[in-house]
């Protein structure tokens, strides 16, 4: 009986605490180079991976290229520290292709050279280059 009150409380305590929260809330922009809104991203995602935690949180993005990360539940956050970022334009349906707006080393972890730190109050800002037309 003991064994199981005290299992009953860590599950309770766990539950209370989250799997990796607190969260701080994230909002950002894409822009490119030039400075300009990735608004030809609207639609699309952008992820991000903390470096130090399996964790990660989602984002889309609008018509002006800002987001708001989500971890559990809309507009959240994410957990604060280094993450890996990558963004995808707005995938279509079936057999239409996709047009390729930006890089596509912008979709993997392991290339976009995005990476961010994420402080209480802090906005970010991604730089992504154009794809190559």
């Amino acid at each position: 009986m003991r064994k199981a009150s005290h299992s009953l409380a860590l599950v309770a305590i766990l539950g209370l605490v989250g799997c990796g929260g607190p969260y701080v809330p994230v909002e950002g922009k894409i822009v490119y180079g030039d400075g300009s809104a990735a608004k030809e991203l609207k639609e699309g995602t952008v992820e991000f991976e903390a470096v130090d935690q399996k964790i990660s949180a989602r984002g889309g993005i609008d018509a002006e290229g800002r987001f708001r990360m989500t971890t559990e539940r809309s507009g959240d956050g994410c957990v604060p520290g280094k993450h890996r970022v990558v963004v995808t334009s707005k995938m279509e349906p079936g057999d239409k292709p996709t047009p390729v707006i930006i890089l596509p080393k912008y979709a993997r972890f392991e290339t976009s050279g995005l990476e961010v730190i994420v402080e209480s109050g802090k906005p970010v800002e991604l730089k992504v280059e154009r794809a190559k037309k």
